[in-house]
């Protein structure tokens, strides 16, 4: 199978770049004399009577739903891993490799939309929390657990089918092995102005596909609604002028307008 053999790269990759290293440990938190009350953290245990969610807080803790509370551990390396630059291309169809791995998994190995869908939100929150590390909204350090990331190898079973056994691991202890890449162009004076400015057009292009996606039978709805209306409208013309001329030009005016104001709220 092409999948496995690309993960089992990249597992062997990253396990290679932590090898004999040495842990550096660096604490996720806040200063408890300046922290603020915070409203009491939502369970998931058994969230709706569903007995598949019995032990969803286990994996992270309690108040750290997407794991991103989690210390890191970064691992001192022999020899620095620095990025590469390649193809955009090529980034973006690895990208959408694991995305559709993501929907396999859920949809194969989970049958309740519900836990489906907590699981999902677990995960889009924990990209969105690497996102604001990429961007230094965060006190985290930017890396990635090496001993984690060579785990992808495991996902499927010789034959191509997915493994349903436990990798051995509990997401709190995500980001104990974790390995800083170097070679970013991050500038502190300039870096915060031009990654703001690509992260706010790519938020309005996110809202433009959405918007897009969410009207579609909506809009159709609408237009259908429309067309009803237009042709009532008309018929009810019709009636008018068969009984006098004046009241058939009044009545025309009257559903043209009525037609148009209904469109326009269509649109």
């Amino acid at each position: 199978m092409v999948a496995p053999s690309i993960f089992s790269l990249v597992g062997v990759v990253s396990l290679a770049a932590c090898a004999l290293g040495k842990p550096i440990s660096w604490r996720n938190g806040f200063d408890k004399r300046h922290a603020k009350a915070l409203p009491a953290p939502i369970s998931f245990n058994n969230y709706g009577g569903k007995s598949s969610l019995a032990n969803f807080d286990n994996f992270n803790g309690v108040s750290n739903f997407d794991g991103s509370q989690s210390q890191q551990i970064f691992v001192e390396q022999s020899e620095q891993v620095v990025c590469t630059q390649i193809d955009v291309e090529i980034i973006q169809q690895k990208l959408v490799v694991i995305r559709e791995m993501v929907k396999r998994i859920l949809i194969e190995q989970i049958c309740e939309v519900e836990v489906q869908t907590v699981v999902l939100e677990q995960f889009s929150s924990s990209i969105d929390s690497f996102g604001q590390d990429i961007r230094h909204h965060s006190s985290r350090q930017i890396g990635y657990d090496s001993n984690i990331a060579a785990l992808s190898s495991h996902l499927y079973n010789s034959d191509g089918s997915q493994s349903n056994h436990n990798l051995g691991f509990s997401g709190s202890q995500v980001g104990n092995h974790s390995v800083s890449v170097g070679g970013s162009n991050w500038n502190n004076s300039t870096s915060p102005a031009s990654v703001g400015a690509i992260y706010q057009a790519s938020k309005s292009a996110k809202a433009d596909a959405q918007s897009k996606n969410g009207t579609s039978s909506s809009s159709s709805s609408s237009s259908s609604s429309t067309l009803l209306s237009t042709s009532t409208l008309s018929s009810s013309s019709s009636k008018s002028s068969s009984t006098s001329s004046s009241a058939a030009k009044s009545s025309s005016t009257s559903s043209s307008s009525a037609a148009a104001t209904i469109t326009a709220k269509a649109y």
